[in-house]
């Protein structure tokens, strides 16, 4: 597989550039599980009526493209606003990006994996808490409120379309 590039030194904070150290070496550790069931005939071509094989939409590292592409497979631009804040789907002008480049690149499957934090269990545990950090909690969901809608749309239209999603959280 490919190697990650590494960052210049101070592009990250160090907590965030340990989170992905950490998360790349278990997906490396479990590339090789992958790896076994993917050892099989490998078509190169998507199958009609798709360009790629896949999209990651929310893609973080851009892992399963980097796996797909580490096969020879053809594969979307991966999206995420930290890659590019042109990739901002809370946003119209990034979402009419990425529907866009969804019908240009017609993805076998797209994946999405958007952002959980507004509605995990502690956020809803501290929303019974009230105060500030319930506020703050409230204003992050309706923030991403846009995003949700969004993907809700987009992978119905996908799935009408007769293409294949994943979606990861």
């Amino acid at each position: 597989p490919p190697e990650v590039p590494r960052l210049p030194a101070g592009a990250l904070h160090r907590k965030v550039k340990q989170k992905l150290e950490k998360n790349m070496t278990e997906l490396k550790e479990t590339e090789q599980a992958l790896l076994s069931v993917l050892k099989g005939a490998r078509p190169s071509r998507p199958p009609r009526g798709c360009r790629t094989w896949i999209k990651e939409i929310f893609c973080g590292v851009a892992l399963l493209t980097s796996l797909a592409m580490s096969h020879g497979l053809l594969t979307g631009q991966p999206v995420d606003v930290a890659m590019d804040p042109r990739h901002d789907l809370t946003i119209t002008s990034g979402q009419k990006l990425v529907n866009r480049q969804i019908q240009e690149e017609a993805p076998f499957m797209t994946t999405y994996a958007p952002p959980c934090g507004p509605w995990s269990a502690w956020s809803r545990l501290n929303l019974s808490k009230g105060g500030s950090i319930a506020s703050k909690i409230l204003e992050k969901r309706e923030h991403y409120k846009p995003l949700i809608e969004w993907v809700a749309k987009s992978v119905r239209r996908q799935v009408e379309q007769g293409q294949h999603v994943l979606i990861e959280n």
